[in-house]
Formats: C-alpha cells, sequence, structure tokens
C-alpha cells in the first residue's frame, strides 16, 4: 500500500483512503486500466466516426440538387444506371441459355463490377447492346472465357434478346 499526501492537511494517508483520517478531505480516486481503455474505446470508435458523418453531412449538402432541372437530370441518370443493371442482368439470362454448362457460368457482377460492360442505348431506350464475357464449361468440361454481345430491346418494362453473339 502507498502513502501519498492529503490535498488539505498534507499529511501521510494511504492511496486506498477514501477520505483523510485526520481532516476528513475526500480524496480523488485513481483511474484504473480498465475505465481509461474504455474512454479511449469511446472516443475512438464512436466520438470520431461521429465526427466524420457530422463533417461529411456538412460538406455534401452542395451535392444536393438545387434547381429542378438538377433534380430533373439525377433522377434520369439514376433511372439510366438502374436500366443498365436490368439489361445486364438479360444480356447474362439470354447468355446462360445458349451455353452447353450455363451452371458453370461466371459473369462479372452487373452491380459494383458493372465497368466490366460496355453498355450502350438507342437515345429512346428502346434497343440496348451488352458487350462483356462469360467463364463457364465447354463440352468437354474446361472453363474458357468467351466474349458475347447481346441486342436487346426494352418495351413497357419488359426485356427481349434479339441477338446472342459467343464467340468461339
Amino acid at each position: 500500500m502507498a502513502m501519498v499526501n492529503c490535498r488539505e492537511c498534507k499529511q501521510k494517508i494511504s492511496s486506498k483512503a477514501a477520505a483523510c483520517p485526520s481532516c476528513g478531505a475526500p480524496q480523488k480516486a485513481k483511474r484504473d486500466a480498465v475505465s481509461s481503455l474504455a474512454r479511449i474505446f469511446l472516443i475512438v470508435f464512436i466520438g470520431v466516426p461521429l465526427l466524420i458523418g457530422v463533417g461529411a453531412s456538412i460538406f455534401s449538402e452542395g451535392d444536393t440538387p438545387k434547381s429542378p432541372e438538377e433534380r430533373a437530370e439525377r433522377a434520369e441518370q439514376a433511372r439510366n444506371s438502374q436500366l443498365m443493371v436490368f439489361a445486364c442482368s438479360e444480356a447474362q439470362r439470354a447468355v446462360k441459355q445458349r451455353l452447353k454448362a450455363p451452371t458453370s457460368a461466371k459473369f462479372p457482377g452487373c452491380g459494383l463490377s458493372l465497368a466490366e460492360y460496355e453498355i450502350r442505348a438507342t437515345p429512346d431506350k428502346a434497343t440496348w447492346w451488352v458487350e462483356g464475357y462469360v467463364d463457364s464449361q465447354n463440352s468437354y468440361g474446361a472453363m474458357l472465357r468467351r466474349e458475347f454481345i447481346v441486342k436487346l430491346t426494352f418495351d413497357d418494362g419488359n426485356w427481349t434478346a434479339i441477338e446472342v453473339a459467343l464467340n468461339e
């Protein structure tokens, strides 16, 4: 047990005493390592992300569209992105139907890896072309990469594959 000086009367007292036996002054309790660790944990894992989130929301206010034209343009971009994902998925379905082993087909994803595809559309968004690749088994069981081009039409929410070209 260590001895420390009382803050009030400067008498030597036990470091574990809650109050000075001479003058009765309360003594500060020392923090243990667990409470210090808990405080650091709270600051690092709750405080810092909270500050980052608040900062991001403040600085992202400039990204919100101000005029109706900007809002309409953003809505059109979102609609185009959605149509591109649907066209990609429909092209994958059409290609699978023409493979020898469709269950072995491995495509790049249509979500985050949409950049693996080249997707084009007519200005009226009625006809789409999707170019990409698929890894699938041939009739001998070997995995081969084949490139494809699929021509699709989009009419009243329905996708139809018009042409599917797979390289050999």
